[in-house]
């Protein structure tokens, strides 16, 4: 996946990561268990268990969760993690891989579930028209890639209905494996957000 890069030199300092992984895509990222298979849903307790072990990252495999069940098995899950937060620091990285599955539009139990700050976070998404507001609110940084980078900046400023800094129509060229890299102003309550 294009973020795999990315997470991997997020946990180059011991930081413990959490992702969230729709597809199976991260099975062979290192250092990491999978929870989760085509099989078989993951067990929330097995994903708190692991990372009650501070080195221990956390795959969350959701292939076996309906599409239409993930946002409400997040809902149960993303307290747990934010309690274990609250407690340890850790995970220091939440990973939500297509995220609009996670926080939709429709007012999804895992929206209810977003803390007034969700710091650390770092969500992927082609369709930011179907994310959240709640979520998209707490947005600090966007990171775009792609042929047409000031296109996914325009689009998330549009799905979340603020005008803010848009950039020229056409934007930075990018090269293969290259980010652009736009902070934005978040619109929800205090402190750092997803990014």
């Amino acid at each position: 996946p294009p973020t795999a890069a990315l997470i991997e030199r997020l946990a180059e300092p011991d930081y413990q990561v959490c992702i969230l992984d729709r597809e199976g895509d991260y099975g062979g990222f290192e250092g990491a268990v999978t929870v989760g298979d085509t099989d078989h849903a993951p067990p929330a307790d097995q994903v708190l268990e692991l990372l009650a072990q501070p080195r221990q990252s956390v795959i969350v495999n959701l292939l076996r969760v309906p599409l239409a069940d993930r946002p409400h098995y997040f809902a149960t899950l993303l307290p747990r993690l934010l309690a274990l937060r609250a407690k340890t620091g850790r995970p220091h990285w939440l990973v939500f891989e297509e995220a609009h599955h996670l926080f939709p539009t429709d007012g999804s139990p895992a929206e209810q579930a977003l803390p007034v700050s969700l710091e650390t976070a770092l969500a992927t998404t082609v369709q930011p028209d179907q994310l959240a507001k709640a979520f998209l609110d707490q947005v600090t940084t966007v990171l775009a890639v792609g042929a047409n980078p000031a296109e996914s900046l325009a689009a998330f400023h549009r799905a979340r209905n603020s005008a803010g800094a848009l950039p020229g129509a056409e934007g930075p060229t990018l090269e293969p494996g290259q980010v652009w890299v736009c902070p934005v102003e978040r619109t929800g309550g205090g402190g750092e957000g997803a990014g």
